[in-house]
């Protein structure tokens, strides 16, 4: 497993610096739509390490190594989480290193927007990697496209929204992190189930 990881971290590097650097730039700006859009496409670079993948012929290659078909789901989807989680806390320190130079540390509302975003992305992962592993990156890229864009405006909705209801009632806000942590959790879980049968129908 940590091999796949480190091959997907080198391949992403080598081929995405700059798209790489731009959602560290995003992430640092104290903007809610730039930072959610670094959060959303931090979720997208599975998909990016699967195309690659594909144009490289990796699976005929990992057919002949002992790498078993949970193993290459399992990487994707801890990559993603990875990604997601490594874009989520920079965000972060990046809010509470502004709000001590300012004096002005960021709202409780804030920091749950940024927070139910992350979930919000791993949701997206969850419903894109079944359909990427049946169908293909190739195949699926339209599919994907309106996909995703249904469900960034949905997500941005969704947790400024929840954020806003949080920011009214405080008192709330450790439940809907645990509401929204949980579901994203068992989302994610069902979606390796789904992956991994579709993966092993495209194999067959």
């Amino acid at each position: 497993m940590k091999g796949l990881l480190l091959k997907d971290y080198y391949t992403l590097i080598k081929q995405m610096k700059i798209f790489i650097v731009m959602i560290v730039i995003f992430s640092l700006l104290p903007n809610f739509s730039l930072t959610g859009f670094a959060i959303i496409y931090a979720a997208m670079l599975p998909i990016t390490a699967m195309a690659y993948d594909e144009r490289s012929k990796w699976n005929q290659l990992a057919a002949m190594m002992p790498y078993s078909a949970r193993d290459l789901v399992l990487s994707k989807y801890l990559l993603g989480c990875g990604t997601v989680g490594a874009t989520f806390v920079l965000i972060l320190i990046a809010r509470l290193v502004a709000g001590a130079v300012s004096g002005q540390p960021p709202e409780g509302a804030e920091l749950m927007s940024i927070f139910i975003t992350a979930n919000a992305a791993l949701i997206i992962q969850a419903v894109n990697l079944p359909l990427m592993f049946r169908f293909g990156v190739e195949k699926g890229r339209m599919l994907l496209l309106v996909l995703v864009a249904v469900l960034v405006m949905a997500a941005m909705a969704s947790a400024s929204l929840l954020a806003d209801l949080a920011g009214n009632a405080p008192a709330g806000m450790p439940g809907l992190a645990a509401m929204s942590a949980a579901a994203t959790l068992i989302l994610n879980l069902l979606s390796v189930k789904a992956a991994l049968s579709a993966y092993g129908k495209r194999i067959d």
